[in-house]
Parts: structure tokens; C-alpha cells; sequence
């Protein structure tokens, strides 16, 4: 990534209060303690802290500019400087601007639990072939997601994308920064009722992936109400599950010698899958990785190979033996 005060500016709208001399960007970042030479880092106004009050640590780690939102105080004396009304605004406008840069699949995953199993096994899949951008960590809100897509650069071919959310709007607002080009939605489960007061309205929030697939949509065929969410939008889907009638149906599962087997019918073609993890419930979570990848012309080998190339994200699912 290289970026100018000019075109931080125009995606922002925002104002350049000061001036760099050679300024090359060459990262984004809203924590101060993991600012790189030649980061913009902006300043996040949080519920517990506000990203102004660290502004002169991050320039005294290299920062080379920042995005503020108060302009009364003094930020350093030779570093970059950019005011707009709102620095998470400013942060999503410009994940926006980036991402119009790249023309490649782009696959957003959500559901009520396995999402980020999904993307990581997803992620690992696409990575045999193709350069994959994948999220750190849990990346999936308002700041997560556009930090994940201004790590996109030219060496990318495909990326993953999580989406969370807590309320309804808010996967749409998410769609419209990243426009994903393929969607992943795993399952609706009773979360979220206190904001959505039932399962139907729960499957119409997380149905709000879909506004902008072009490619196709892979969603849980053995729940009724995404279905019926699900039907209100245009684009290709496919479902997943143990459904006699499921695109991609799972068969079977066993555990042998401490490993998943997944029997399974992607389409047409009946397969086995082995996972190092013996997780029965992570069957679907395989299936729905397989079958984005198999729409987009992966043979079974590639999905084994990047089955057995999965890392988990942090501590999860991670075995101890004792």
C-alpha cells in the first residue's frame, strides 16, 4: 500500500490541516501500540478511550500522519494531518475508496456461530491457489472490516471477509464498504434476540449479505427461515447441509485414528474429506468452505490440500493433550 494526504483527503472528506514533506503512507492502523513506520493511524473515539489522547505515541512510533476528529490540539510538529467530523466515518469511507481498486473474489461470511471457523478454513482453502487475504484475529465490525480491506495490494487474488453484527442495518452497511462478490451465510441461532425478537427477523438481518453478490450465495439449507429470507434477493444461491435436497449435502460423518471424515456430495460428486480437528459439529463449516471454492473451479484435491493447511484463529479449537 501507498497512499497520499491527498487521497486520504477526497475519500474522507476530510481536511489537510497540515502538510508532510516526501509523506509516503504505507499503512493504516487505530492502535498506537502497533503503529509501523509510515502508518496513518486514526483516532477512534471509543465508549473507553479516545484515540486522540495517543495520537503523539503513535507519531512517536513512526507514524507518518494521522486522521483526527478534534482539531483544537496539537498533534506533533511535522507529521501529516487530515480533520474530519468523524475518524470511523472517515476510517469505512476509506476502505471504501480502496476497495474500488481491486477486481477479484471477494467472499464475506456471517451467521449466528462459525464464522470465523468458516473464513479460517475458507481462507486456507482459497490459499492453495490463489494469494488470500484473510482478517486478523476477530476483524468483523465497523473498524475490523474496513482495517482488513486496506490491507489489500496487488498481490492479492482473492479474500475472505467476516461480518458481525448486533442489530439489523448493520451487515448492510458492512456489504456496502466491502461489496462482496460471494457470501457465506452458516446458520441463524437464538442470539441477538433482545435487538431482533425472533429467529425469522434474525435470518433478514444476516440476509443482508446479500444486496451486492454477483457470483453466488452459500447458505444453510436445513434452515427454513434463511431460506425464506433469502429468497427476497436476486443473486445465485446454493444451499449446504444434511438436506436431501442441498446443492452441496453433507452425508456422513465418523471419527477415526483422532480425525473428522466428512462424507459429503458437492453437486454431484460424492467425496470424503478428512480434518485433523475431530469435531463433528464442524462439518458444515468444511462443507460451506468446499463449496465456495468448488463454484469457483477448485478440485477436491485443492480443498483436501487446504483442509490440511487450516490454522485455527487464536485459541480456538486448539486440542491439549494431557
Amino acid at each position: 500500500m501507498k497512499l497520499s494526504l491527498e487521497y486520504i483527503q477526497q475519500a474522507t472528506g476530510g481536511s489537510i490541516i497540515r502538510e508532510a514533506q516526501g509523506l509516503e503512507i504505507t499503512g493504516v492502523t487505530t492502535d498506537s501500540r502497533q503503529v509501523k513506520s509510515g502508518d496513518i493511524f486514526f483516532a477512534i473515539q471509543g465508549e473507553n478511550f479516545d484515540g486522540h489522547q495517543f495520537v503523539e505515541q503513535a507519531f512517536a512510533k513512526g507514524a507518518s500522519s494521522a486522521v483526527v476528529s478534534d482539531p483544537s490540539k496539537q498533534y506533533g510538529h511535522r507529521q501529516g494531518l487530515i480533520v474530519v467530523a468523524d475518524t470511523i466515518q472517515a476510517l469505512q469511507d476509506l476502505a471504501s475508496s480502496w476497495r474500488k481498486n481491486f477486481s477479484l473474489p471477494l467472499i464475506a461470511v456471517t451467521g449466528s456461530v462459525g464464522k470465523t471457523t468458516t473464513r479460517d478454513i475458507l481462507g486456507a482453502i482459497l490459499s492453495t491457489r490463489w494469494s488470500t487475504l484473510i482478517p486478523q484475529a476477530n476483524y468483523n465490525n465497523d473498524i475490523g472490516l474496513p482495517l482488513t480491506l486496506l490491507r489489500l495490494g496487488v498481490e492479492h487474488k482473492a479474500a475472505v471477509v467476516e461480518l458481525a453484527m448486533r442489530g439489523p442495518g448493520e451487515i448492510q452497511r458492512l456489504v456496502r464498504i466491502a461489496r462482496p462478490t460471494a457470501a457465506v451465510i452458516t446458520n441463524v441461532e437464538p442470539v441477538h434476540l433482545e435487538t431482533l425478537g425472533s429467529l425469522e427477523n434474525i435470518a433478514k438481518a444476516k440476509c443482508e449479505i446479500l444486496e451486492s453478490v454477483k457470483d453466488f450465495a452459500i447458505i444453510n439449507g436445513d434452515n427454513p427461515y434463511l431460506e425464506k429470507a433469502a429468497a427476497d434477493y436476486t443473486c445465485p444461491r446454493y444451499t449446504f447441509g444434511y438436506n436431501e435436497n442441498c446443492d452441496f449435502r453433507l452425508v456422513s460423518t465418523a471419527l477415526t485414528g483422532g480425525r473428522l471424515n466428512v462424507y459429503a456430495r458437492l453437486l454431484k460428486e460424492e467425496v470424503r474429506f478428512e480434518f485433523a480437528i475431530p469435531a463433528r459439529q464442524l462439518a458444515g463449516n468444511i462443507i460451506a468452505a468446499a463449496a465456495v471454492a468448488y463454484l469457483y473451479g477448485f478440485n477436491v484435491e485443492e480443498i483436501d490440500q487446504g483442509l490440511t493447511q487450516y490454522k485455527p484463529t487464536g485459541n480456538r479449537l486448539s486440542i491439549t493433550s494431557l
